[in-house]
């Protein structure tokens, strides 16, 4: 039993190697944090799950659950009310970064100078359902421009590795379209979902505007200055002393649950090793003569 073990272990790994992106109870939730969340002024489209203790620096009350109505957004189906499902929520979310990471990068990235970032795709891989990207943190240093380029539909997912990280851009593009949405209305957004993963962040400085989603489990996220995101916020604490407004934009599921399924001679290889198991522990494993009437 213990190969059968092993073999169903693999298959675990494989599914979640290939990129499985679901973001568990956080996912129709524009700001998710399992700790603390201290804000000033501004507020957030969309509904918001807070696991510790909310701190309002300026007296603001209509801060949280705003254009509900006026966007159309649901009720998220999970309702987090105790710690314990706040850690299970945390928990998978922290898998599922990690599973991220594990995807080989199918684009390149560039910093032609020290204010630019360049991530262009592949050759043939533009309508990929997610694309990847890997790099460091400390790349995004100094960084104030992002242009993606050769991908003209699904989601992005930019691997981030690195205990600290410096958000702080002012123009962000897609395929040379400059990113630019309104607060009020769903219409003009990009086709393509970007997805910034920081696998290892531990503490994240933002500033600026930002036109994607933050998948950091682990960080503590200081607003340095005032901070426009569209997009969900994923976070251990979120900390601002300044403007912050978190614009309803969430990360649309992929039309795949994975970025592709198994290739042939793994998956024949897959069910091979399950046959040899099950014939090793049947009674088919045993020789069997057969009498052919002529």
């Amino acid at each position: 039993m213990k190969v059968l073990v092993i073999v169903i272990g693999l298959l675990f790994s494989h599914i979640a190697s290939a990129g499985m992106i679901d973001l568990g109870a956080a996912e129709e939730y524009t700001v998710f944090i399992k700790e603390t969340y201290e804000y000033s002024t501004g507020d957030v489209q969309g509904h918001s799950a807070i696991g510790g203790e909310i701190t309002n620096t300026s007296g603001q009350q209509n801060y949280f659950g705003q254009m509900l109505d006026e966007l159309n957004i649901p009720t998220p189906p999970a309702l987090l009310t105790t710690a314990a499902q706040f850690g299970d929520a945390f928990e998978h979310l922290i898998d599922l970064s990690t599973a991220l990471t594990e995807n080989s990068a199918t684009g390149t990235v560039n910093k032609p100078w020290s204010s630019k970032l360049e991530l262009t795709a592949a050759a043939g891989t533009g309508n990929n359902d997610i694309h990847y990207f890997s790099f460091d943190a400390a790349d995004l240093l100094n960084v104030t421009e992002i242009a993606i380029s050769g991908i003209f539909s699904g989601q992005v997912v930019l691997n981030i590795t690195g205990s600290d990280a410096d958000i702080s851009w002012g123009g962000q593009y897609i395929n040379g379209v400059h990113l630019n949405y309104s607060d009020s209305s769903l219409d003009g957004r990009s086709d393509v979902d970007v997805l910034y993963n920081f696998v290892d962040a531990t503490y994240i400085k933002m500033d600026g505007t930002v036109y994607a989603s933050i998948l950091a489990p682990q960080a503590n996220v200081i607003g340095t200055g005032s901070v426009t995101q569209w997009g969900q916020l994923i976070a251990n604490s979120w900390r601002t002393e300044s403007a912050s407004q978190f614009n309803y934009d969430p990360l649309s599921p992929a039309d795949s649950s994975i970025t592709d399924v198994a290739e042939p001679s793994s998956f024949i290889l897959l069910v091979l090793v399950l046959m040899a198991i099950f014939w090793r522990f049947s009674g088919f494993s045993k020789t069997t003569k057969i009498k052919i009437e002529e």
